[in-house]
């Protein structure tokens, strides 16, 4: 499998979008969980930090997705130029 950088901005904006929904989900229900991650600094975790923390998240995955878009259009020419000549490396070889 390759990397690309494209592929890989694009994994971690899924990434945040399910963080971001997660978040919306605690949000909305007012689930209330026994141990959480930010309590550990001293954060009350209620309804509202699930609301900011959905919303940080969402513009996190939004602006990795431009990224992983913007990269990608970046590489589309050099992939349409190969298209064009498939057998333009194989000649080059040969001679």
């Amino acid at each position: 499998m390759t990397r690309t950088k494209s592929g890989i901005l694009t994994f971690f904006a899924g990434v945040e979008t399910f963080h971001a929904l997660t978040h919306a989900y605690l949000s909305l229900s007012k689930t209330k969980l026994k141990w959480h991650p930010a309590e550990i600094l001293g954060i009350k975790v209620n309804p509202k930090f699930h609301a900011a923390a959905a919303l940080g998240n969402a513009v996190i995955a939004v602006a990795l997705g431009v990224m992983a878009q913007k990269s990608l259009s970046r590489v589309r020419p050099a992939l349409q130029r190969l298209d064009e000549k498939p057998n333009a490396g194989l000649s080059a070889i040969a001679s």
